[in-house]
């Protein structure tokens, strides 16, 4: 969990995948490894940014969520990419802010709840949200 602020920089990556270090004696029934699938959440009150050209990739049964109070901001060119079986969650109260230029893109199976309403993408292709499709009454 994020609990304070973190800044990923110009041109750069993060992908939450699957672990598959052993932490546990049973295997998980998400994951089928003998650990479980990645979540990430922003806690209340943290800040994420996601600077101009960077990539967050979700994948791998993962998860995304933003707490409300967090603080999540994508600036231009950045992306968010939720692929088959991982999801995006952004609670009512959660503060995301996309620039101009941002994206979330969701691949076939991928889901993203906004404040309770779910997109989930059926079609055979990638659907690329920018900030004037994102938008939710807080």
């Amino acid at each position: 969990n994020l609990k304070e602020k973190a800044v990923l920089k110009e041109g750069h990556k993060i992908v939450l995948a699957q672990n598959t270090t052993p932490i546990q004696t049973t295997r998980d029934d998400d994951s089928g490894y003998f650990s479980t699938v990645t979540h990430f959440t922003c806690a209340t009150n943290s800040h994420f940014v996601q600077e101009h050209g960077t990539s967050l990739v979700i994948t791998e049964k993962s998860t995304l969520s933003l707490d409300s109070a967090s603080h999540y901001e994508m600036d231009g060119n950045a992306e968010i990419i939720i692929q088959r079986g991982c999801s995006m969650t952004i609670a009512s109260a959660a503060q995301f802010k996309m620039s101009d230029g941002a994206l979330v893109v969701i691949e076939r199976g991928g889901n993203l709840e906004i404040a309770g309403r779910t997109i989930s993408n059926k079609s055979l292709l990638p659907m690329k949200l920018s900030a004037k499709e994102i938008i939710y009454e807080q």
